[in-house]
């Protein structure tokens, strides 16, 4: 390793940690307009700073940090759109007794999680099932939840869950379309 790599390395180090203790809106929009700019780190490290800057912001700035990085759960809403569009193909979701498409969970709306977006069908018997994109915190990695329930039950047993990461997208597609279908067809 060269000397002006690890001086890099050790600068970008500093630079971790001084992202990791600010809590000024301003300072860190300052920090990622220097990051952006700066010519002597890889693009990996680049990323990286970057992606800390915006977990921390999104941690002290909501609103700033939508400004600069779009919409918290813009990934995730994409995905369960196109989710949707091909479940939508596949089968009938007219009897659908709750809203078609993506929407926004009450954990997310209540601030219980960073992210909470899903789609679900619920037919006459309160059958439900849903598919939901979840991340806890802006530092956490998100993940998907498959689950089935009839609403309202007290009944436990008669829930089914699944937990995907990210990465196992068609796997947790799978699960959905399973359950779906059971609870369409029920």
């Amino acid at each position: 390793m060269t000397t002006d790599k690890k001086q890099m390395d050790k600068q970008v180090t500093v630079a971790r940690d001084r992202i990791i203790s600010l809590s000024d809106p301003k300072a860190l929009l300052r920090f990622h307009e220097n990051v952006e700019r700066f010519q002597g780190i890889d693009d990996v490290q680049r990323e990286d700073l970057i992606q800390l800057i915006e977990e921390r912001l999104r941690s002290v700035s909501p609103s700033a940090a939508t400004k600069v990085f779009g919409p918290k759960d813009s990934e995730a809403r994409e995905f369960l759109e196109q989710v949707f569009l091909r479940t939508c193909s596949e089968f009938d979701l007219s009897q659908n007794q709750v809203k078609n498409g993506v929407k926004t969970g009450g954990d997310m709306i209540a601030g219980r999680k960073h992210v909470d977006v899903y789609i679900s069908y619920k037919n006459n018997d309160k059958w439900r099932t849903s598919l939901a994109w979840l991340q806890d915190t802006p530092a956490d990695v998100p993940y998907l939840r498959v689950e089935k329930l009839q609403v309202g039950s007290q009944d436990k047993t008669n829930r089914e869950e699944a937990v995907f990461t990210v990465h196992q997208v068609e796997l947790a597609e799978e699960k959905y379309r399973q359950m779906l279908q059971a609870v369409i067809y029920q």
